[in-house]
């Protein structure tokens, strides 16, 4: 059965496979990570798209997210995680924000284990606060 949380346990996976090889997944691959994990590959291939096209806009609201901490401290895992939340949280409207964090939670919880995944969560937290914020700020800019 296809399920949300499996496509975006597939984007984990093909995320991380290309920040470790620095290669593009071939079709067989992709195929077969799709397969294993149950996903929708429409879904797959535009989450992918979307973290791989908007890398230098998710990233600064990541790093800016972490305080204290530096984005390549992190595993590759938590990164990729943490990026496909951020890119739904800040680019995707039709995802709530609760919906994005509480899949990240599992999916760091599955992959990483629970220290990583309250990370996943305090880091995603910030991220939508600070655009409900940003999006208040920018409201009251209009306004003037």
């Amino acid at each position: 059965m296809i399920s949300r949380r499996g496509s975006r346990s597939a984007v984990v996976k093909l995320l991380y496979r290309a920040e470790m090889t620095g290669e593009v997944v071939s079709t067989q691959e992709f195929d077969d990570i799709v397969k294993e994990s149950d996903a929708d590959p429409e879904f797959v291939t535009r989450l992918v798209a979307a973290v791989q096209d908007r890398q230098n806009e998710i990233d600064p609201k990541l790093t800016e997210s972490l305080e204290g901490w530096d984005l390549d401290r992190l595993g590759i895992l938590e990164r990729a995680i943490m990026r496909i939340g951020v890119c739904e949280i800040i680019f995707d409207a039709t995802v709530p924000d609760k919906v994005a964090i509480d899949e990240a939670i599992e999916i760091a919880e599955s992959y990483c284990g629970e220290k990583a995944s309250k990370l996943v969560n305090g880091v995603l937290d910030r991220v939508s606060r600070n655009k409900l914020t940003e999006s208040s700020a920018d409201e009251g800019a209009d306004t003037d």
